[in-house]
């Protein structure tokens, strides 16, 4: 099971935002800024994706 989050004082502006983008994309606004949480969290750093390519070791070409 999930958890609940809360986030306080959003601007009226970026609420708008946030809800005319869950519209067009036919999400609520929870669905919406999940989805979008999920896609930041997949986002690899600079530094791991340089900590998994020295941790795969050479390559060799064909």
């Amino acid at each position: 099971m999930g958890h609940t989050l809360y986030v306080r004082d959003i601007p009226d502006k970026l609420h708008d935002f946030l809800k005319e983008k869950a519209k067009s994309e036919g999400k609520s606004v929870s669905t919406f800024v999940r989805d979008e949480l999920e896609k930041r969290r997949k986002i690899q750093t600079r530094e791991d994706f340089f900590d998994e390519l020295e941790a795969r070791g050479p390559s060799v070409a064909p």
